[in-house]
């Protein structure tokens, strides 16, 4: 029960600055939120996303996609025997390994995607975009 508590509590703070910064404030640090996210979020405001608006996991076009596969073919090999590890220790509770490019385009995916599952379905796909510009604040498009 603890455990839900906090969790509401953590959901409470994020909301609360998720407004502040909606509102042109800056002083989310008192809200628990890392700088990096509340300017990840006013990036994303800037360039004009919106929090209430849907996500399209785009795939980037194939012409695209051969000069990242190019570029990223030495990360990929390197990663390797990394992903494909992670992947193994992952696997029983359903989770998968993606490697991006420093753009954020989906490379690599290892593991077990449940493709009845549309949220893995959509960014397990290599070629698609999860950059910040593309997809808003992600754990991947601030890494």
């Amino acid at each position: 029960m603890p455990q839900t508590s906090l969790s509401g509590d953590r959901l409470e703070r994020i909301a609360q600055a998720r407004q502040l910064v909606f509102q042109g404030r800056t002083e989310t640090v008192g809200a628990g939120i890392p700088p990096w996210i509340a300017q990840s979020w006013q990036r994303c405001l800037g360039m004009g996303l919106q929090p209430d608006q849907a996500v399209d996991f785009e795939a980037i076009s194939a012409q695209h996609m051969r000069r990242v596969q190019e570029a990223s073919r030495p990360l990929v090999q390197a990663a390797q025997p990394v992903l494909a590890e992670l992947a193994r220790a992952i696997a029983d509770i359903r989770y998968f390994a993606i490697l991006t490019s420093v753009q954020g385009i989906v490379v690599d995916v290892h593991g077990p995607v449940d493709r009845q599952d549309r949220r893995a379905g959509v960014i397990a796909r290599v070629g698609v975009d999860l950059s910040e510009k593309a997809v808003g604040t992600t754990a991947i498009s601030a890494a």
